[in-house]
């Protein structure tokens, strides 16, 4: 079994955003109020490439709750049908976190991952106070996800090569 390897990223000045040279078309906006079922959807549907664990056992009151919770959105990136999605989630110290970001298993290589970040880089630089914008990946996510966030203008901040170590 590989060891999971953690890489924490930021951005502090909204001026660092690179958007891709090429953008497909598509339609990015938040869903108000939070859609719990969209939300699980999602994690479910993009997730399942990339092993993502945290959530496979929440309820659906857990989804609803996750939702309804204050400074956490859902954008949704669409043409004529759902492209990819990102959870953003306010916190305490002026800061969004890109809880989630992905894209649906359909258009993984058509040239939408750099540009739904982007946009979800912008929607949280929108978002009222956010000082900073941070995230996490790890060597399970897509195979491109680092080199994306990196494009786009995030630093790395640190690398856990233990995940029990969150310090």
């Amino acid at each position: 079994m590989t060891d999971e390897i953690v890489t924490y990223l930021s951005m502090t000045d909204p001026s660092a955003l690179v958007w891709p040279r090429v953008v497909p078309a598509f339609d990015f906006h938040r869903v108000q109020p939070a859609d719990p079922d969209r939300l699980r959807g999602f994690y479910h549907d993009v997730g399942a490439a990339y092993q993502w664990r945290d959530r496979l056992g929440w309820s659906a009151a857990d989804w609803a709750a996750r939702a309804r919770r204050p400074g956490v959105s859902l954008w949704v990136a669409e043409t004529d049908r759902s492209v990819g999605f990102c959870e953003l989630a306010q916190d305490q110290a002026s800061g969004v976190e890109i809880a989630y970001f992905g894209l649906l298993p359909a258009f993984v290589g058509h040239g939408y991952g750099g540009a739904v970040l982007a946009a979800g880089v912008a929607a949280a630089w929108q978002l009222p106070g956010t000082q900073r914008v941070w995230l996490h990946t790890c060597n399970f996510d897509h195979p491109n996800a680092l080199a994306n966030y990196r494009a786009r203008g995030f630093g790395v901040d640190r690398v856990v090569t233990d995940p029990s170590d969150q310090s």
